[in-house]
């Protein structure tokens, strides 16, 4: 059975993050057309972690990489570099026409450099991103939406006060964005307790938090040649 390259980064993943045997990371098949390497160089020293619980090694071994391959962009180069205190490997493409140049990070444990987008993960790395990063492509974000009622939920003890409306709050949500709800203001909804308080189904962006609690987009890209 043939799996998708994404779902073995993710087995990857989950395995170079536990004290499983390392060497099974070697089954990363790089869906880009990258190269397979060996996992597990030398002797495996684990005696630190992050602050997550991530293992780091201490340098005698580093993770595997795998490399992007880019034929049609021959002004794209690579250069690989393990590091010499952790397990880390970093494998650093350049545009020689523009000089851009991103890293791409393999790693157990988490760093900076990661969370804050100035290197990619390259356990999710895309070669889109790559390309994006190497000044090749563009990218348009698309915000995720989803759909909102106004609404105040009721106390049992105020249920009876207010009449019923024909639709629960599924059906309503069901009707889709800009459906009219005026006949149920005012009403709460069928075999529930929303009381009903706009007369518009409304399509509003989702909201999330960054690393530091701020509210963010949330979305993804497309990119664009």
């Amino acid at each position: 059975m043939r799996v998708s390259a994404d779902f073995e980064k993710i087995i990857v993943k989950m395995l170079c993050t536990s004290n499983l045997v390392y060497y099974l990371c070697s089954i990363i098949n790089n869906k880009a057309g990258g190269n397979r390497v060996n996992t597990a160089e030398s002797k495996m020293g684990l005696n630190r972690q992050d602050k997550f619980g991530n293992e780091i090694g201490d340098g005698t071994w580093n993770i595997g990489e795998y490399v992007m391959k880019f034929p049609e962009y021959p002004q794209i180069s690579h250069v690989v570099n393990k590091s010499d205190t952790t397990e880390s490997t970093y494998v650093t493409y350049s545009n020689s026409e523009t000089e851009d140049h991103v890293t791409v990070r393999f790693s157990m444990h988490e760093c900076n450099a990661v969370r804050f987008g100035d290197q990619l993960d390259g356990y999710s790395a895309t070669r889109e991103q790559v390309l994006y990063r190497l000044g090749l492509k563009k990218r348009v974000f698309i915000p995720r939406k989803k759909l909102s009622i106004y609404t105040k939920f009721l106390k049992d003890s105020d249920i009876d006060k207010y009449v019923e409306a024909e639709l629960t709050i599924q059906e309503m949500y069901a009707l889709g964005a800009g459906a009219d709800l005026s006949p149920f203001v005012g009403k709460r909804s069928k075999n529930g307790k929303h009381l009903i308080m706009r007369n518009v189904v409304e399509e509003i962006e989702d909201m999330g938090r960054d690393y530091f609690g701020n509210p963010v987009r949330v979305g993804e890209f497309k990119y664009i040649d």
